[in-house]
């Protein structure tokens, strides 16, 4: 007799689910990276059109209009960098989610692994009682006809 695990359907279904929250973990981490790299641009360019306005107004003749433009313009970008920080939380948090969601999951799968361990060994330890009781009785029998 052979061992089947009686909840071998339940248990492919939580590995498959397992799956799903590994992809989803992979993709909220990808977000995570492109909102980060994004603050980053947005930063580094604002901090170019900062050094250019302290240029423009440590310089001996100041064009305004220039200095009007390079103003609203590190404006702009403070504002952008404010929206991807915000982006970049969200993303996080979300990654955050998905990470615990995958724990779970994978706690789930590793419970009914562990269950299934079991029952095989239970199995293991039934079969070799039912070996021994057959034995005996062969024993037994054979004391008996003899």
């Amino acid at each position: 007799m052979t061992f089947q695990f009686r909840l071998s359907t339940v248990l492919k279904v939580r590995e498959h689910e397992r799956n799903l929250h590994r992809q989803s973990v992979s993709i909220a981490r990808e977000t995570h990276s492109q909102c980060l790299a994004g603050c980053l641009c947005i930063a580094s360019e604002r901090t170019e059109v900062l050094a250019e306005l302290r240029e423009l107004n440590d310089g001996e003749s100041l064009p305004i209009d220039k200095i009007a433009n390079r103003r609203r313009h590190a404006e702009q970008l403070s504002h952008q960098l404010e929206l991807a920080e915000i982006a970049a939380d969200d993303a996080a948090q979300r990654l955050e989610r998905c990470l615990k969601s995958l724990i779970l999951a994978n706690r789930s799968v590793q419970v009914l692994e562990h269950l299934a361990e079991r029952q095989l060994a239970e199995f293991g330890k039934s079969e070799a009682r039912a070996e021994a009781r057959e034995f005996d009785d062969f024993v037994n029998g054979s004391r008996r006809a003899g």
